[in-house]
């Protein structure tokens, strides 16, 4: 499986957006949102925040989880 920074590179690279904009978008810093990238594991609510900009289940954005989509 995937790690957290993969996951995260991949959803990334999925929304065809820089990640300035998408920080912007979740409300978190850019530099924050750099670090992530990085495997720096975010806090819950920055996760949670990540998750449901993403549309993606918690447990597959930390890598946990094969399942994407929240049904």
């Amino acid at each position: 499986m995937k790690n957290f920074a993969q996951v995260l590179h991949d959803l990334i690279i999925e929304s065809k957006k820089t990640r300035k904009q998408i920080a912007a978008e979740i409300g978190i810093t850019y530099s924050q949102f750099c670090k992530y990238t990085k495997n720096t594991m975010p806090r819950v609510d920055s996760a949670i925040k990540i998750a449901r900009y993403f549309n993606c289940r918690l447990d597959y954005l930390l890598g946990r989880s094969n399942i994407k989509n929240i049904k």
